[in-house]
């Protein structure tokens, strides 16, 4: 399992959790006080997960779910964003969901490295309160892509050996064995 979670995770994760690592000298909250970047949401808001998603509700409605995993700080940047005048005035055929992340994720590539260390700060308070919400969360995969992922690594082990060599040894019979 601990090679399976280090293959999933992608350079710039690992590079921007070095980058925007918690400052030793300042808290979370006074890093967020303390920025410049216009937050369309409260705070307190931002930080709870969205309680319009399908998969609140039907936790709500039948009480049986997972419940959802803690916002990383590009959900946390884009859930602001689409908050702000420049999404919320659109018309609704252009508010399809592919195009907006599209179209953030340039924005969020281009930001400044404070706007960035704010959102990761962001992201660290979103984990404490999600913590606080679902105490025993804890984050299991879905069966059905690990079983999809060991299909398809079983068949690589498989055809790598099928591949090895054609040509069988069989054991020598010794002079005394006639």
């Amino acid at each position: 399992m601990g090679k399976f979670n280090q293959r999933n995770k992608s350079s710039a994760h690992k590079r921007n959790n070095k980058k925007f690592a918690p400052d030793p000298c300042k808290s979370d909250e006074d890093i967020v006080k303390d920025s410049i970047h216009l937050f369309y949401l409260d705070i307190d808001e931002l930080l709870t997960n969205p309680n319009t998603t399908r998969r609140y509700k039907k936790m709500l409605r039948t009480g049986i779910g997972n419940p959802p995993r803690p916002q990383n700080a590009f959900m946390l940047y884009r859930r602001n964003q689409m908050a702000g005048p420049l999404f919320i005035n659109r018309a609704p055929e252009d508010k399809k969901a592919k195009f907006i992340s599209g179209e953030i994720a340039g924005f969020w590539n281009n930001e400044t490295k404070e706007v960035m260390k704010t959102f990761y700060a962001l992201q660290r308070m979103a984990k404490k309160k999600h913590g606080q919400i679902y105490e025993n969360y804890k984050f299991i995969r879905n069966f059905k892509n690990q079983l999809k992922i060991r299909k398809t690594e079983t068949y690589e082990e498989s055809s790598v050996s099928s591949r090895s060599s054609s040509t069988e040894t069989f054991p020598e019979s010794s002079p005394n064995e006639s």
